[in-house]
């Protein structure tokens, strides 16, 4: 079913007409190495690939309680969150929360959401950097002159910026000599996914680059905060991840 760039959503009701272990398995498999924050391909986008670990994921998808009363919120190894929906019309997708408080409408289907694990926080994560947070002041200063710097974000996105487009305050503000002005990538919305900023003291950031969806998937709890964009022809962000088996 649609869902937000960079998370995949299941139907309950097309995946009861799954039977054979090994098809759930591979599903749940292929699904994450398509979510998960670790290098596509690798065993560690599948957990590993142990038993251990699918099973209760699988057990956990494929559950006898269609309406997902006691469904909860869990992760399976592989850096992927699964979450227990509501998904009905117009986009929009009911939390844990809500589907509690509300009956679910005859147009609206029970199913799960696969997305990326949360970063740790900074209290557990200590000294070690934020690897979501960068700063390509310094690279974006080092290519200049050069056509296109490429940046592999989260091993999910693909950041390119062609160099020859970028405006011209934009070149100052990053190359003038002094200059406090940063070039940063954040991780917007809870499905973490990149936002370039333009970041000046004493100034309000300006975002240069963020990804939108087409199908304006949104809803009470996951809406996606509304931000300054100025459009910008010098920027590409783009999903990497493919679905397919090889």
């Amino acid at each position: 079913m649609p869902s937000p760039t960079g998370t995949f959503l299941l139907s309950n009701h097309n995946l009861s007409v799954i039977t054979d272990p090994t098809v759930r398995t591979a599903l749940v498999l292929r699904i994450m190495r398509y979510v998960s924050f670790h290098p596509w391909g690798s065993i560690r986008s599948e957990a590993n690939r142990r038993a251990s670990k699918l099973q209760p994921i699988v057990n956990n998808i494929w559950a006898p309680d269609v309406q997902m009363k006691s469904a909860k919120i869990f992760v399976g190894g592989g850096g992927v969150l699964w979450t227990p929906v509501v998904a009905g019309t117009h986009g929009r997708i009911k939390t844990p929360d809500l589907m509690r408080k509300y009956s679910v409408k005859p147009e609206e289907r029970c199913g799960w959401l696969a997305s990326r694990q949360p970063p740790l926080s900074e209290e557990k994560r200590g000294s070690v950097h934020n690897p979501l947070l960068l700063d390509l002041t310094d690279r974006l200063r080092s290519c200049k002159g050069k056509k296109n710097l490429e940046i592999l974000y989260d091993c999910r996105f693909l950041l390119r910026f062609h160099m020859d487009k970028m405006p011209d305050d934009i070149v100052k503000s990053v190359t003038g000599p002094g200059r406090d002005d940063k070039i940063l990538v954040q991780p917007q919305s809870r499905w973490y996914r990149p936002k370039v900023v333009w970041q000046r003291p004493g100034k309000e950031d300006e975002v240069l680059g963020i990804v939108a969806d087409d199908d304006g998937h949104q809803d009470e709890y996951w809406s996606l905060r509304s931000v300054k964009e100025t459009p910008q022809t010098w920027i590409d962000i783009e999903w990497i991840r493919s679905l397919d088996a090889m």
